[in-house]
C-alpha cells in the first residue's frame, strides 16, 4: 500500500489515518496540555518539545505535567 501524501498521516492497525482536528478555536487564557497541542499543531510530542528547545513555544510546567499557553500557541500559529 503506498503512502499518503497528506502531512499529519500516521499508522495504526495497518491502516493509514489522520489525526482529527481539535473541533473548539484556541482559548488565549486557557492552557493545553501536550495531547491537545500536538493535536492543534498536528505535530508529535517530539515535535513539540523541539519548538520548546529552539524557544518557538515556551512551556508551562506544574509538577510533572508540561503545558502551553493559549496565548503563546495563537502567536505560534500566526507567525
Amino acid at each position: 500500500m503506498p503512502k499518503p501524501s497528506k502531512t499529519g498521516a500516521r499508522k495504526a492497525n495497518g491502516r493509514y489515518k489522520i489525526a482529527p482536528r481539535p473541533a473548539a478555536p484556541i482559548d488565549p487564557i486557557g492552557r493545553y496540555d501536550m495531547r491537545e497541542t500536538s493535536a492543534y499543531l498536528r505535530v508529535g510530542k517530539s515535535s513539540i518539545y523541539k519548538l520548546f528547545a529552539s524557544e518557538a513555544l515556551t512551556p508551562i510546567k506544574t509538577g510533572k505535567r508540561v503545558f502551553v499557553s493559549g496565548a503563546n500557541l495563537i502567536a505560534y500559529l500566526q507567525s
